[in-house]
């Protein structure tokens, strides 16, 4: 379920031109957040649901309340991936980023993401590699008998690989991973897997 919602001081009396109007899943971690990272909403602000449904349908009422940038508190035009429309940085800054991002901070990240990517070579997730190797993995000292192997291969015959595939929005053919497509048009994977050959 999501949700329609509309953040509104006392002073607000249009939804249509005043406060602010969004989609989530969870009104109140929403809430919160907008508190504490948008100087545009006031102490007073109050949440109100407006509508409840699917996200698609949830998107499709943004856009009809929030059509244009700068509407109320919005900064961005409503619907998916309506933050990424018409919307881009200020000269100053633009500026500001371009200055703060100096040759030592290039060093700092670039070493920084040296030493993860050695840390996790040949294994996503170290802890969890460590927990079930050796005798504390289940097949510690064991193989597949030959029927389990046939099932095994016929169950996984004409799939594409995971790492043969890339994910694109059926919508604007941008790639993206799952979490986003999950996220900005409420489809799962099957949805929007291009294999590539």
């Amino acid at each position: 379920m999501n949700y329609v919602y509309w953040l509104h001081s006392k002073d607000c009396l249009d939804i249509e031109t005043q406060g602010y109007v969004g989609v989530t899943k969870d009104p109140d971690t929403r809430l919160s957040a907008h508190k504490r990272r948008n100087p545009k909403i006031p102490e007073d602000v109050q949440m109100k649901v407006i509508f409840k449904g699917s996200r698609e349908d949830c998107f499709k009422l943004e856009e009809k309340l929030r059509p244009e940038p700068r509407i109320g508190w919005n900064s961005a035009v409503g619907g998916k991936h309506g933050w990424r429309i018409g919307f881009s940085h200020s000269d100053e800054t633009k500026e500001k980023l371009k200055s703060a991002w100096t040759d030592e901070r290039k060093e700092i990240a670039s070493s920084w993401k040296a030493q993860e990517n050695k840390k996790l070579k040949g294994q996503k997730r170290p802890k969890q590699s460590k927990a079930i190797s050796g005798k504390k993995n289940p097949m510690y000292g064991k193989t597949h008998s030959e029927e389990a192997k046939a099932k095994i291969s016929s169950v996984h015959k004409g799939k594409t690989p995971h790492n043969k595939s890339e994910l694109y929005c059926i919508h604007c053919r941008t790639r993206a991973s799952k979490s986003i497509l999950e996220k900005y048009h409420g489809i799962g994977k099957k949805a929007c897997v291009k294999d590539v050959k």
